[in-house]
């Protein structure tokens, strides 16, 4: 049982209400200049990492070679062995080498270097 009179009427709720409005309008998809540095950095990371890969795949294929051609017996099994650890290797490489958490590792720096300023007394805006 409800007493009194109702004071207000619900017309719409979420993204349709007043609050959804004003909460859409800010919301934004742009990116900082901090954001889109560290895209870029990454970028970066990444194409060395790749090229890195490369290189090291080139090297082990390059003694993997001058070692078959000194060994006699089993050459293609060897081959196929070392190959597929090398390309392993280098996949490895790639995937421990890529900056996934490069956002994080730089949140987590920035959040230190604030500290130190305010036990510094440096205000902090």
């Amino acid at each position: 049982m409800v007493r009194g009179k109702c004071k207000a009427v619900v017309c719409a709720v979420g993204e349709e209400s007043s609050r959804g409005e004003r909460k859409q309008k800010l919301e934004t998809d742009v990116d900082t200049a901090l954001q889109h540095k560290l895209k870029n950095l990454a970028n970066r990371f990444t194409i060395y990492a790749l090229y890195g890969a490369l290189l090291v795949f080139v090297v082990l294929s390059i003694t993997l070679i001058i070692t078959l051609c000194n060994k006699e017996k089993d050459v293609a099994g060897d081959l196929f062995s070392k190959l597929s650890l090398q390309i392993n290797v280098c996949v490895i490489l790639l995937v421990v080498s890529i900056p996934e958490g490069l956002p994080l590792t730089v949140g987590v720096s920035l959040a230190f270097s604030v500290k130190k300023m305010l036990n510094d007394k440096i205000l902090i805006r």
